[in-house]
C-alpha cells in the first residue's frame, strides 16, 4: 500500500502541474485575443484557464489528504530504499 500512495502522490503533483501550465497557456491566448479585438473569445478562453485553475486547487486538496494519511501511516519518509 505503501508504493500505491507514493505513486498517488505523483500522479496528483503530475495533475497538479498539468492544469496550472494548461491555464497559463489559455489565459495568453485570452491576452492575445483580447488585443486582438476578441473580447468574447478572449472572456471564454479566460472561464477556461479559471476551471483548470481550479481543478488544480482540488488536486491540491486531495495531495494534503492522502499526504497527511500517509504521514500517519509511514511517518514523512517517501523513499522506497
Amino acid at each position: 500500500m505503501r508504493y500505491e500512495m507514493l505513486e498517488m502522490m505523483r500522479v496528483i503533483v503530475s495533475g497538479i502541474i498539468a492544469d496550472e501550465e494548461l491555464a497559463l497557456e489559455i489565459e495568453e491566448v485570452a491576452l492575445v485575443s483580447d488585443y486582438s479585438g476578441n473580447s468574447r473569445d478572449a472572456d471564454m478562453l479566460r472561464v477556461l484557464s479559471n476551471l483548470h485553475r481550479s481543478k488544480a486547487v482540488q488536486l491540491r486538496e486531495k495531495l494534503a489528504v492522502v499526504s497527511s494519511k500517509y504521514d500517519k501511516l509511514y511517518g514523512y519518509d517517501r523513499n522506497l530504499d
